[in-house]
């Protein structure tokens, strides 16, 4: 059995995700090919990356708008007839090559522009139709455009909860598959909060602060730094700042000048299942693999403001079950800090909460239900 994994730089998370379906597949024997959508154009690729970064660090309130009148509007009238067929039409043609030359006898697709690729590919009959056609939703609700992707086979969605927007966008309740999260199985390992502060350096017994801003490090953390500072509870902090080397040398220039010794700089993290196994909580942006990631560590998360819109989504989702926090300002941090630092029986709680929101065999319930319908 051969997969095709289509993704797409916007952020890492679609990376993140299509790597962990890739390994997943591997070990069980499919051979498996990942392809970003935009790899033969790279200017193509470096707008729609940097269209997305800067509209995550400048313009969130316009973003909103525009996202929110795009999700919402009729997908009748805006099906197959929007800018998004235009945006995809110049990768078309390397897909179709790579899908003829791999033939895969499934594809999964881990962002919803590689949805609208490989459905437009079938319209056209420009691929066998009978390679199976499978999206996977990297968020609790669906972006906008989604309509553009009622003719791949099978979406599998995190929760349910995404059902009614899908099926308002014209998807069959029948094509989604309810699988949660493909976190690697390294995050639901067991692991000794203290063993691993040990082996990083850093104090056994203090409560620890995780900050990430995922692997574009979009978010200013050593504004994060400066406010975590202010803390009246003693604690010790863990920075990740991605590919973002500017954040990096902001925070260590911060840690030199104050000679600080309770806070431990990284640039990007490829031991974030060691980082967050070792943290008390997690602040950081809402994108879903970040989120999920800490929620599968059993740390509770506080999202950052001025997020964008699906962002936002998936952290109210999380608020909403007990485990996450939404600033609305950063001032507010120090204090929430303050609070799960001292107050045991909320962090407590909020620990506990996020037991059960994932599944541990997402990535083997895929499989599974791929190989029953292949």
């Amino acid at each position: 059995m051969k997969a095709l994994i289509l993704t797409m730089t916007c952020g890492e998370g679609h990376n993140s995700i299509a790597k962990n379906f890739a390994e997943f597949f591997k070990n069980a024997g499919v051979e498996t090919e990942i392809v970003d959508i935009y790899r033969a154009k790279k200017f193509d690729k470096w707008i729609n990356n940097h269209a997305y970064l800067l509209s995550c660090k400048y313009i969130p309130k316009i973003y909103h708008k525009i996202w929110t009148r795009l999700k919402y509007s009729d997908p009748d009238k805006r099906r197959y007839k929007n800018t998004f067929q235009t945006s995809i039409k110049c990768c078309l043609k390397d897909v179709e090559n790579e899908i003829k030359k791999f033939q895969p006898d499934f594809i999964v697709c881990t962002h919803f522009n590689a949805s609208g690729v490989v459905d437009r590919l079938r319209r056209e009959n420009r691929i066998d139709k009978n390679i199976k056609l499978f999206s996977y939703l990297t968020d609790f609700y669906p972006h906008p455009c989604w309509e553009d992707s009622i003719g791949v086979d099978y979406v599998f969605i995190i929760n349910s909860c995404a059902e009614k927007q899908l099926v308002d966008k014209g998807f069959k309740k029948e094509q989604l598959v309810e699988v949660g999260f493909p976190v690697n199985a390294r995050f639901f390992e067991k692991t000794d909060k203290r063993e691993i502060r040990k082996k990083l350096g850093l104090d056994e017994n203090l409560f620890t602060v995780m900050v990430s801003s995922g692997g574009f490090g979009i978010g200013r953390n050593y504004n994060v730094l400066k406010k975590l500072l202010l803390c009246k509870s003693k604690v010790q902090i863990i920075i990740a700042n991605g590919h973002n080397k500017s954040s990096f040398v902001h925070c260590q220039n911060i840690i030199k000048s104050k000679n600080l010794t309770n806070v431990l700089n990284l640039g990007f993290a490829d031991n974030m299942h060691e980082l967050l196994g070792c943290s008390d909580v997690s602040v950081s942006r809402g994108g879903c693999a970040t989120l999920c990631e800490a929620i599968a560590k059993n740390v509770p998360v506080i999202a950052r403001e001025n997020i964008i819109i699906n962002e936002a989504e998936n952290a109210d989702f999380l608020q909403q079950r007990g485990c996450c926090v939404r600033l609305k300002k950063l001032d507010e941090l120090p204090k929430i800090i303050d609070d799960l630092n001292e107050n045991r029986m909320r962090y407590k709680e909020m620990s506990e909460a996020c037991n059960g929101i994932l599944k541990t065999d997402t990535l083997q319930n895929v499989l599974n239900f791929i190989k029953s319908v292949v």
